[in-house]
C-alpha cells in the first residue's frame, strides 16, 4: 500500500500559467513532479490524492536554470 507521504513526494506543485489554465478547459491539469517519478507512480498519486480516474499521463523533462 502506498503511504500518503510518498503520494505527496511525487507531486511538487500545480503549474499556473496561461497555457495550463487553457488546458484546464479540456480537463487537463499540469503539475510539477519529482524528477525520479514515472508515469505509473504519478498516475497512482493523482488518483489517490484527488479521487479521480486518470486516463493519460504525459511527462516532459526540462533542464532547470542555474
Amino acid at each position: 500500500m502506498i503511504n500518503k507521504i510518498h503520494l505527496y513526494d511525487k507531486i511538487i506543485s500545480p503549474v499556473i500559467t496561461e497555457k495550463s489554465t487553457n488546458l484546464s478547459d479540456q480537463n487537463k491539469i499540469v503539475f510539477k513532479i519529482n524528477k525520479n517519478a514515472n508515469k505509473k507512480s504519478v498516475k497512482k498519486s493523482i488518483e489517490k490524492i484527488f479521487k479521480v480516474n486518470v486516463i493519460k499521463v504525459n511527462i516532459i523533462n526540462k533542464k532547470t536554470r542555474i
